[in-house]
């Protein structure tokens, strides 16, 4: 997509120009998608907690097994 865009824009403007404008509009865009992405993660992350502790009260996993895990996702969703 940014070929296509860096070809339209270089039939207008000069190379220089097109660089500069086109990066900051990929750039931001980007970011947009990373926090997006970040926020689905997190959510996946607490739908697993949400389940792990449904397991717990099924009795499908012993406490030891319930903490460590638990653990692990919060340390996971804490370096989001």
């Amino acid at each position: 997509m940014r070929d296509k865009t860096m070809v339209q824009c270089l039939k207008h403007r000069n190379q220089a120009w097109c660089d500069k404008k086109i990066g900051k509009i990929f750039d931001r865009f980007e970011y947009r998608l990373n926090k997006i992405n970040q926020a689905i993660i997190k959510l996946k992350y607490n739908l697993i907690l949400a389940k792990l502790d449904l397991y717990l009260r099924a009795e499908w996993i012993n406490r030891e097994g319930y903490s460590i895990i638990k653990e692990d996702i919060k340390y996971l969703i804490s370096k989001i």
